[in-house]
């Protein structure tokens, strides 16, 4: 098409340079009319016109190909280092979180006792989940690590200040599904919306 726009501009062009030329001559012309010429000059406008846009509508498809292709491979790291392989991981640690605040049901053991029992074993798990799962996402993008660790940082405080507040009594089945599951289950699925969201 470029090709076609540059030879079209170029025969258009010699014929007008063609009409000066044999009237210095001293050649009389064939009767050339004002609009003629102003004809070839418009068809040689739109030629460039076309020629440039050409190669603005080039370029611009060559610059979004690229932004399409970066995130095609984003979205192929995603799926080959996280959700192939660490995805497991991330359920895995979720499973031992549900399970390991079970203690707090035990009324059997101190109510002190379950309390520093099951912070500390969450604790472990946070920092696991942060070192199995969370650091791997910043090889593929560094603000969805983030968000996934603001998620991880605001469960494990919220699950921190519920199991320590005297006021609750979390060995109660409803008090401990309000205070302890749901936060969690909401922080899972959570981080979930944010993998799917980036793909």
């Amino acid at each position: 098409m470029i090709m076609d726009t540059l030879q079209f501009v170029i025969d258009s062009i010699s014929k007008i340079a063609i009409i000066p030329q044999s009237i210095s001559q001293g050649i009389s012309p064939q009767p050339i009319a004002c609009l003629d010429v102003l004809h070839k000059l418009g068809v040689v406008l739109i030629a460039l016109f076309n020629l440039i846009f050409s190669i603005y509508l080039y370029k611009t498809n060559k610059i979004n190909q690229k932004i399409k292709d970066i995130k095609i491979n984003r979205q192929n790291l995603l799926n080959v280092l996280i959700l192939n392989h660490k995805l497991n991981d991330f359920y895995k640690v979720f499973a031992c979180i549900h399970t390991e605040c079970q203690i707090l049901l035990n009324t059997e053991i101190d109510e002190e006792k379950r309390k520093e029992q099951a912070n500390g074993k969450l604790e472990e798990l946070f920092i696991r989940l942060n070192l199995e799962f969370i650091t791997t996402l910043r090889a593929v993008d560094i603000k969805l690590s983030d968000d996934i660790l603001s998620i991880s940082d605001t469960l494990q405080s919220k699950l921190s200040e519920n199991i320590f507040d005297n006021g609750v009594n979390l060995h109660v089945r409803d008090k401990y599904d309000e205070l302890v599951q749901t936060p969690i289950s909401n922080a899972e699925i959570e981080i979930l919306k944010k993998l799917y969201e980036f793909s």
